[in-house]
């Protein structure tokens, strides 16, 4: 709020009244609008003052204004007139012509929803679920045990959506293996809920950074995932010999995720120097890389092949990764939707022979 002075002063004649400074609301060359606050006291000094306020509109007259009309207000008016500004200064940012639901939150009172549309308000309540600064605020609301899981859930998968439509669109502009990795930092959970992101640590060695260390929420034991451009060719035809065969890039990668797995393997095998905690035993590494959104289905058929032949290294494109994502989403949904009692998020997802990887 903008700092500005004010005053109040005692009334004279009547100790009981304290007055503050005439306001102009309006100004004319024949006319100008006034506000002057009074304040009540009441006999018991350590109550709050009454507010009281006096409109006038008054005509100007050879350099002299005299009252013309005056209305005076008591405070429940006031606050009255104040809730139907607020209303109405909300209602002109508004610029389609209609029914609106405008709701007072707050006060601990009941919302009484008779007479009025439900379809309108379920409508008006997913609108302001749209607003972020909202969103983020929900958590901080005690509800009922049954409520409060339908609504965060509601809430946790649009967040899920939105995060899947987001990695769909960077993968039509964004080439950064940087971008990838702080969204999957961030989206863990697209990998299996077997899987959690919680580790910032990426030095295995004094000489190896991984992109991302996956702790298995079973045994606690850390998996590595590394990230390379979506712009990388996965997979070269082999005409004379009619097979599919790895690109260069991802030979790279796998023989670099090789050299990985043997150094987390000996310097992580009771845990790292520095962090005890992260353990590795038998680890597994996955290389997300390159595109498949218009593969056919011998090339899908390959690479299924070529990594149900590779032991501990598995190789998934950004649109293998964005279907698990979408269909991790849908399991989800559908697993809320026939829910009855809390349970978070943490439910078993079963296979899918549909999942090309």
């Amino acid at each position: 709020m903008e700092s500005k002075f004010v005053n109040k002063k005692q009334a004279k004649g009547n100790d009981n009244i304290e007055y503050g400074e005439v306001s102009v609301l309006h100004s004319s060359s024949q006319s100008e609008i006034t506000i002057l606050p009074f304040f009540i006291k009441h006999s018991d000094p350590t109550r709050e003052r009454d507010l009281c306020i006096k409109i006038a509109r008054n005509k100007k007259t050879s350099g002299f204004s005299f009252p013309e009309v005056e209305i005076n207000m008591r405070e429940k008016a006031i606050l009255a007139l104040r809730d139907k500004l607020n209303e109405l200064l909300a209602l002109k940012k508004i610029p389609e012509n209609g029914n609106f639901l405008l709701v007072r939150i707050g006060d601990e009172q009941q919302v009484d929803l008779s007479g009025l549309d439900t379809s309108d308000v379920a409508k008006a309540l997913i609108s302001v679920l749209e607003n972020d600064e909202i969103v983020e605020h929900i958590d901080a609301i005690d509800f009922s045990d049954n409520l409060a899981f339908a609504f965060r859930n509601s809430i946790k998968i649009k967040s899920l959506i939105k995060a899947m439509d987001e990695l769909e669109a960077a993968l039509e502009t964004e080439v950064s293996e940087q971008y990838y990795q702080e969204w999957c930092e961030r989206n863990g959970w697209v990998f299996g809920n077997q899987y959690v992101m919680k580790d910032s640590e990426r030095r295995i060695s004094r000489n190896d950074n991984v992109d991302l260390l996956a702790s298995s929420v079973v045994t606690g034991y850390r998996d590595i995932i590394e990230l390379k451009k979506p712009t990388f060719s996965v997979l070269n035809y082999d005409s004379s010999h009619d097979s599919y065969y790895f690109s260069v890039e991802v030979s790279k990668a796998i023989g670099q995720c090789h050299r990985y797995l043997d150094v987390f393997s000996e310097e992580a095998v009771t845990g790292l120097r520095d962090n005890r905690e992260i353990v590795a035993y038998h680890p597994r590494a996955t290389i997300v890389v390159g595109r498949s959104n218009d593969w056919t289905d011998d090339q899908h058929r390959a690479l299924h092949g070529l990594n149900s032949r590779m032991n501990g290294i598995s190789i998934l494109t950004y649109d293998h990764l964005l279907l698990q994502g979408r269909r991790l989403v849908e399991m989800l949904q559908n697993t809320q939707s026939t829910e009855t009692e809390p349970s978070g998020l943490d439910f078993d997802f079963e296979e899918d022979d549909s999942l090309p990887f």
